[in-house]
């Protein structure tokens, strides 16, 4: 029996189940009732610590377990305030009821009736000024400002004096993929009207200004908070591995369209380099051969344990139907949803292509490995990210075998540059020193306190 599909398909339901109360608020015009459901919502995030005195709160939106960055800020320090989330399906219950179920995120600006915006954020002001009297929010945070179904709370944030701040955790992008983006920032979403964008990146910072999203002073680089734990982990580290232990892999299913310029439903690239991608182009195939080839080596290698992590809802490749029909080996695992790092600190090896998790790698020093097979020059210098030098690529299904092969048989973990991995790091995450979470926290007091 699946344990992680059972537990998806009661989160789904209850999900469903909870889109179906808010609607019939919604059918009756009660903003009261409305916001008594979304207390009802409401829970602590208990992992944050916080002074004993601590009296104001913080609302979290919560979406895909976004806070686990915020539980990290708080590790070795009490925040003044007790920090609670709510679904994000409270306001997205609204949005379509007002708004209509087709609202794509980034069709938000230039599709919508403005009459219709207007209805939907005096609803929401009215049903968290409700709220407001009960938990007094010194502030709200969400993880993403491109999401519809929060533009309206934003707007109303403001005239109630709340300051809205965006922790804003989409900031890895290949370069292809930042070009597009800065286009369809600059002309579908306007300006923030929020109080602050706490990034991980210089580049992300950049972004936001040139597509005119946010200035300068709306701005502050504090880097990738969940990377300090991984931090922590490397200074107890040894580089020689335990000889008792089992060897472990974990592959990072590869999304067709990581790093490719996908907004919403949209594939929108730009010209490149004189070149502009296939409308067609995807990384499916690549995805398809690598998830074959992590099975066909963990069956031929029992001794080694092959984790095998996806998206939330358990996506691994294209063809999951013909996955679920296949005899897996015993020694292969997947694992999917909120982020676990404490699996990756003893992996031997890592394998993925655009994702955060090869500079979690980094950070701790574990060979990663990016299958490139199939790639054109084109391709891998606009649309894959660049480690300069300290990743390993696999140009084809063989070559990645026998590149696992070798690195799960290493008795010591490689030595890394220091300096390149430094670059690398700042680049990406802009944490290179294990300071991101101390940034995070003192930046949101900070922001929290003068209001």
């Amino acid at each position: 029996m699946n344990i992680s599909k059972i537990k998806d398909a009661y989160y789904f339901t209850q999900r469903r189940l909870s889109r179906w109360l808010l609607t019939v608020t919604l059918y009756i015009n009660s903003p009261l009732i409305s916001a008594v459901l979304w207390l009802f919502y409401i829970r602590r995030i208990k992992d944050i610590n916080v002074l004993p005195d601590a009296g104001a709160s913080v609302l979290v939106i919560n979406n895909a377990h976004g806070f686990s960055d915020l539980i990290e800020a708080y590790q070795d320090t009490c925040s003044p305030y007790t920090y609670y989330t709510i679904d994000e399906e409270c306001l997205r219950a609204a949005a379509n009821y007002f708004l209509g179920y087709e609202i794509g995120d980034y069709a938000y600006g230039m599709n919508v009736n403005d009459n219709k915006k207007r209805l939907l954020r005096t609803y929401v002001a009215k049903t968290f000024s409700y709220m407001q009297r009960v938990y007094k929010f010194r502030g709200i945070i969400a993880f993403n400002f491109v999401y519809h179904a929060l533009r309206e709370l934003i707007v109303a944030s403001v005239g109630l004096g709340v300051p809205y701040v965006i922790v804003y955790k989409e900031s890895l992008r290949t370069y292809g993929y930042l070009e597009a983006t800065k286009k369809i920032f600059k002309e579908r979403l306007g300006k923030f009207a929020g109080e602050m964008f706490l990034v991980n990146n210089d580049e992300t910072k950049n972004l936001l200004i040139g597509s005119s999203v946010a200035v300068n002073d709306q701005i502050e680089v504090v880097g990738h908070s969940r990377a300090d734990y991984l931090f922590r982990a490397l200074g107890k580290k040894s580089a020689k591995k335990s000889s008792g232990r089992r060897k472990k892999i974990i592959y990072y299913a590869i999304s067709e369209f990581a790093g490719l310029p996908i907004f919403g439903d949209e594939f929108c690239p730009v010209e490149v380099d004189g070149i502009i991608l296939p409308a067609n182009y995807s990384f499916a195939d690549l995805a398809n051969k690598t998830l074959s080839e992590i099975i066909k080596f963990a069956q031929k290698n029992p001794d080694v344990d092959c984790l095998i992590k996806g998206k939330s809802g358990g996506y691994y490749s294209n063809s999951n139907d013909k996955l679920e029909r296949t005899v897996l080996p015993e020694n292969l695992l997947f694992i999917h949803g909120r982020p676990d790092l404490s699996v990756l600190i003893d992996a031997d090896v890592v394998i993925g292509l655009n994702t955060t998790a090869l500079l979690e790698a980094l950070v701790l020093e574990i060979p990663f490995i990016v299958p490139v097979y199939d790639m054109d020059d084109y391709v891998l210098k606009n649309y894959t990210l660049h480690f300069l030098g300290l990743e390993i690529l696999a140009k084809t299904t063989s070559e990645l075998y026998s590149l696992i092969e070798k690195n799960v048989k290493l008795k010591e973990y490689p030595t890394v540059n220091k300096e390149i991995k430094k670059q690398v790091l700042d680049r990406y995450i802009g944490n290179s020193d294990g300071m991101a979470s101390q940034r995070l926290s003192c930046s949101l007091d900070k922001i929290f306190k003068e209001k």
